[in-house]
């Protein structure tokens, strides 16, 4: 059995060798697959993250839900479509505070 000094040590020793040295590309890939998250970006920053996206007449702001390593997964005008689509998906939401 370990003895630990403190709770920094006892972390330390459950993390595998190689999370310790992960570089952040690294680990936006470890959950690539399995984490994404919600943002509500307006045309203009929409038109940045994918440049050649067809931005719909009127609409100001869309939904875009974005993998853990920032790559678009799916755009809507609307909140409700991204969460039909991660419930279609078997996905389930969670919330950060």
């Amino acid at each position: 059995m370990h003895k630990f000094d403190n709770d920094r040590d006892l972390a330390q020793s459950l993390l595998p060798g190689s999370l310790r040295t992960m570089t952040s590309q690294q680990f936006a890939d470890l959950g690539k697959s399995e984490v994404a998250y919600l943002r509500e970006l307006s045309g203009t920053a929409l038109l940045l993250l994918v440049p050649n996206i067809q931005l719909l007449p009127g609409i100001d702001n869309y939904f875009v839900l974005l993998a853990a390593d920032g790559e678009p997964l799916m755009v809507s005008d609307e909140r409700e479509s991204v969460i039909d689509w991660l419930d279609a998906h078997g996905a389930q939401m969670a919330v950060l505070q």
